[in-house]
């Protein structure tokens, strides 16, 4: 079992019991995402059925977070690239500077 304090959350009507070492205000946002989600996705679809409405709204979820993290992915590749140009850039110029120094 997960250490951490027993959290209660209610989704779908039902109260579910879990531990988690995070503080409640976290465990209550996180069930407010999916609690959401679940709603979106039964406006959307018209589900009512509680298993196919929780699977449908991990998919969706978990599509969610892998657009997330491939966006982050890009963004911190990017970021790299960008680094590389200014550390080349720097270098570049203490070799001018350093070179303009030297007496002729």
């Amino acid at each position: 079992m997960a250490e951490g304090r027993r959290h209660h959350v209610e989704l779908g009507g039902r109260i579910y019991s879990l531990r988690s070492p995070e503080s409640d205000e976290t465990i209550q946002a996180i069930a407010n995402l999916v609690r959401d989600k679940m709603s979106q996705i039964e406006e959307a679809t018209g589900t009512v059925d509680s298993l196919k409405l929780g699977i449908l709204t991990a998919l969706n979820l978990a599509d969610d977070f892998l657009k997330i993290q491939k966006e982050y992915d890009a963004a911190r590749a990017a970021w790299a690239t960008e680094q590389r140009e200014l550390v080349a850039l720097i270098q570049h110029h203490l070799q001018s500077d350093s070179n303009s120094d030297t007496p002729a």
